[in-house]
């Protein structure tokens, strides 16, 4: 059973006639689409994505399947006679994902110049959430590509961090290697904290200049096919101060 199907399997349960998919990763679970803004409306006999001009091509090689929806304008412009074309009623969209702002929208949308059509907008949570919780292997075979290049960029950092690089040129080095290896982009923005800096879990690097035998807080990641990893290290450039490795050990035999 593939995710469409699963998808309308939830549907059916919750008495949906269709599911307005917004957010990004959601999106382009059920899609392959990659664009940073489109709209998917599934019900048990549609899959359509709507985009405005600039992304009609990339929707027709990333999302063969997908009945392409060419629109102008805000959703509450074009939504209306869209669920009325598809017989559409009872409307489920993501609570967490729709702004109350445009919720308003659609519901004064709506009521204008509706006719004979009553659509229900239905606010739901987390239906394509509680698919994406299950792995499938080829999610699995990503989640571990884009861990061993966070390990990879980490080893790499030990042979490149000099005293005397700065901060913002060592998080640049690890970027550029990531990128390299074969990350689709960085999941974040890198953190490289030294000396003081590296007591702020979340610092962003500076122009501070590395100095011997201080430690430096290293935040990175990478992307594969929407996947990402997290990996945080502590390094030390020359010998570690003997207060230092304490604390550092007593952390770690915490964690």
């Amino acid at each position: 059973m593939n995710r469409l199907q699963k998808l309308r399997q939830h549907l059916a349960v919750q008495g949906l006639d269709a599911l307005l998919v917004s957010q990004s990763q959601n999106r382009r679970y059920l899609s392959g689409f990659t664009g940073s803004t489109g709209w998917l409306l599934i019900s048990a006999t549609v899959s359509a994505i709507a985009v405005d001009f600039r992304y009609v091509e990339q929707v027709g090689t990333e999302s063969p399947d997908f009945e392409v929806l060419h629109i102008k304008g805000d959703l509450p412009h074009w939504l209306p006679s869209l669920v009325a074309d598809f017989g559409i009623k009872k409307l489920g969209f993501d609570a967490n994902h729709i702004t109350v702002a445009i919720y308003q929208q659609l519901c004064n949308a709506m009521s204008q110049g509706q006719g004979q059509h009553q659509l229900q907008l239905i606010p739901t949570a987390g239906i394509v959430e509680s698919l994406r919780a299950t792995k499938e292997p080829a999610e699995i075979k990503s989640i571990i590509e884009a861990a061993a290049l966070a390990d990879a960029t980490v080893d790499y950092a030990r042979t490149i961090v000099q005293p005397g690089m700065s901060e913002r040129e060592i998080a640049w080095e690890l970027e550029e290697f990531v990128r390299e290896k074969g990350s689709e982009a960085i999941p974040f923005d890198f953190i490289v904290a030294s000396g003081q800096n590296s007591a702020m879990p979340h610092a962003r690097p500076t122009k501070r200049i590395v100095a011997k035998d201080e430690p430096i807080l290293l935040d990175i990641g990478a992307r594969v096919e929407g996947y990402c990893s997290d990996l945080s290290r502590t390094l030390c450039i020359g010998d570690e101060d003997k207060t230092f490795s304490k604390i550092y050990n007593i952390v770690l035999g915490a964690q």
